[in-house]
């Protein structure tokens, strides 16, 4: 945005000069048209000597008024040409309008209406030859003069350009926040003005006022924020000293101030919504008054509860929580241990370890929570145990070996010696192992074209022959398997057809030749024909023997040219 106003003042510049240029030619020419018109009115003066007489000296003196406006427009502060004569280049450049016009203080500029006085000086003597040319070469001067003027240096213009950066990017954005405007408004709107200042000098290439205007915004500036920053500090201070000592009015006033300097401040914001609870925070405090007066200890401890929710740094508040929580809980501990040890008693398991529980929450390593603790380990133990034995035989009852394997695993668990644990886990383990050994057979029976693989489901079926009689649906695999594999014993006519100049194989079994027809055997499974001729490309064939075909025709003949 900088970099847009900066070309648009230099474009205004370069106009303002060239207009500058223009009246200052248009200035120097009316000088010289008026020294003409006074050479030309004394020549003319004498032979109208008679009729001088009879003017009247209102009308002389009204022309003398004419000429000497049309003078006064290049020598201002009614400077005779005269004067302009005498005092040479320097002051007559002096005279002329000003490049620098003074800047207008835009918010206390009051307009006041100039008092125009007219120049009542007599007419200057008829100048000589000499004094004209130089009255004319100093008409000239000006416009040399203004033009130098308005070239300030490139390291001035280079320093104003860069100082406006430096206070757009760092003061201007929290000169113009909500937060300053809060702090001093007025102090906002001059800082602002100067900055304005400093770009409209820069257009006009004024480039030493433009320094002067930045700077000071941003001295002003500095020195504004250092007393905001130290005002808000104090608000925030004030505000965290209100609230800890339970002031409520005062500390929202001032936390209020605080956020109205800095409003997005997070230290602030939090405070904010912590003094905000403060209403609440009270309320609880009297009401846990009252329940200590009354020694309702639980009741306190509650309500001091909900008071550290709202408010976890309260001291006081956490110290009395504290002392609260262990006297309740030495009470409720002792009660735990009476009524765990009654229901180990009655064998009521559930019920005795829901006080072990309670006990061991609250001091694990005390005597008692571990005496407690070894009674109710015992009746666990022998209630759990014969109850995961019941589940396991159940479920191996209607075959369901991996239900009954867990089981098994969690008597184990309870009683790692009890037999009947450990001799169930291990059946239930062999059922599923070969259980799954003999799925993986029958679900990828093409396997069992190939003899190692044979041997390994025969293998497979040698295991599971003992413990079939416990497991319906392992014997019924075994029987599927060995009928897969008798299958697959069987070979398969298969009748391979080319045109005798093609010569077929089949990869990992063997060569069938350059044949027309020929008939061979393969055990079912996924084959793959490979035939080759010299001088045309090479054909790959893939065919699949299923168990119980009676015969596979397989035609193949090389006959794409190379």
């Amino acid at each position: 945005m900088l970099e847009i106003k900066l070309e648009e003042a230099r474009k205004k510049t370069s106009t303002t000069r060239m207009a500058i240029f223009g009246i200052a030619v248009a200035t120097a020419l009316i000088v010289v048209l008026s020294i003409i018109s006074i050479n030309l009115y004394r020549d003319l003066e004498t032979t109208r000597s008679e009729n001088e007489a009879s003017l009247s000296p209102p009308v002389q003196e009204k022309s003398n008024q004419k000429r000497l406006q049309l003078i006064q427009r290049v020598v201002p502060n009614n400077q005779s040409v005269e004067e302009l004569i005498v005092d040479g280049p320097t002051k007559a450049h002096q005279s002329v309008v000003p490049l620098k016009t003074p800047k207008r203080d835009m918010r206390k500029e009051e307009r006041q209406t100039p008092n125009v006085q007219p120049n009542t000086k007599p007419l200057i003597k008829k100048p000589t030859t000499s004094q004209f040319r130089e009255a004319l070469d100093l008409a000239r001067e000006p416009v040399i003069q203004t033009s130098a003027a308005i070239q300030n240096t490139e390291e001035d213009r280079r320093l104003l350009r860069s100082e406006l950066k430096k206070f757009d990017n760092r003061i201007s954005p929290m000169i113009e926040g909500s937060g300053f405007k809060f702090w001093n408004q007025e102090s906002q709107l001059d800082i602002l003005f100067l900055r304005d200042q400093a770009v409209a000098a820069f257009g006009s290439g004024e480039f030493n006022q433009g320094l002067e205007h930045i700077r000071k915004a941003s001295e002003i500036g500095k020195l504004e924020l250092i007393d905001m920053e130290n005002a808000y500090q104090s608000a925030l201070e004030v505000a965290q000293r209100d609230k800890e000592s339970d002031s409520y009015e005062t500390a929202i006033l001032n936390i209020e101030r605080a956020l109205a300097l800095k409003p997005s401040s997070q230290p602030a914001q939090r405070l904010a919504e912590d003094i905000a609870k403060l209403p609440e925070v009270l309320k609880w405090l009297e009401y846990s008054k009252v329940a200590n007066i009354e020694n309702q200890k639980q009741k306190e401890y509650d309500l001091l509860k909900k008071i550290l929710k709202l408010q976890p740094t309260r001291q006081g508040t956490k110290e009395r929580a504290d002392f609260l929580a262990s006297e309740i809980r030495e009470q409720k501990y002792t009660n735990h241990i009476k009524l765990g040890l009654s229901y180990v008693k009655k064998k009521q398991l559930k019920s005795a370890q829901k006080r072990l529980d309670f006990a061991s929450n609250s001091f694990p390593n005390r005597d008692e929570t571990k005496h407690l603790s070894k009674a109710v380990t015992v009746l666990k133990s022998d209630q759990k145990t014969n109850e995961f034995l019941k589940k396991a035989r159940e479920s191996s009852d209607i075959d369901d070996w991996a239900q009954s394997r867990e089981y098994y695993s969690k008597a184990r668990g309870v009683q790692p010696n009890n037999a009947e644990a450990q001799e169930g886990y291990a059946l239930a383990a062999l059922i599923i192992t070969t259980n799954d050994l003999i799925a993986q057979f029958i679900a990828t029976p093409k396997r069992l074209s190939s003899k190692k693989i044979v041997k390994k489901a025969k293998e497979a079926i040698g295991l599971a022959a003992p413990i079939v009689i416990h497991s319906t649906a392992l014997s019924q695999k075994t029987h599927v398997l060995s009928e897969l594999i008798a299958a697959y014993s069987k070979k398969v006519l298969v009748k391979v057809l080319s045109d005798k100049q093609t010569k077929i194989s089949v990869r990992g079994v063997g060569q069938v030749g350059v044949v027309t027809e020929k008939v061979i055997q393969l055990n079912p499974g996924s084959y793959t024909f490979e035939g080759k001729r010299d001088g045309y490309k090479s054909k790959l064939l893939r065919i699949s023997v299923l168990p119980g075909d009676n015969q596979v025709e397989v035609k193949l003949i090389c006959d794409e040219r190379v």
